[in-house]
């Protein structure tokens, strides 16, 4: 585990509360209907989530969200890759405007 190799505490307190996936859904409707997270105890003042990927950040922002009302003070992310905005994307493959 990542957590034990750089000598961190592992914990996991939260539970997606709605079983509906991100995965598929455009990025209107993510940002429209972002994942219910709940604490599922007091959390740890100070946390680090860790996402393989970010596409809108409503997943992480609805994680931080419950652990901040859980008891968090420091709600910190690292992502190991991103999805660029829409505009980013067509800029780049030569159709923005």
């Amino acid at each position: 585990m990542l957590a034990a190799r750089i000598g961190l505490q592992l914990a996991t307190p939260l539970r997606r509360r709605d079983l509906r996936h991100q995965r598929g859904r455009s990025r209107e409707e993510r940002l429209r209907r972002p994942p219910v997270i709940v604490a599922t105890g007091p959390a740890p003042a100070e946390v680090l989530l860790i996402d393989e990927v970010v596409t809108t950040g409503a997943t992480l922002d609805a994680c931080a969200r419950a652990l901040r009302a859980a008891g968090s003070e420091r709600v910190s992310a690292v992502a190991l890759a991103a999805v660029p905005p829409r505009r980013e994307r067509l800029a780049r493959e030569g159709g923005g405007s």
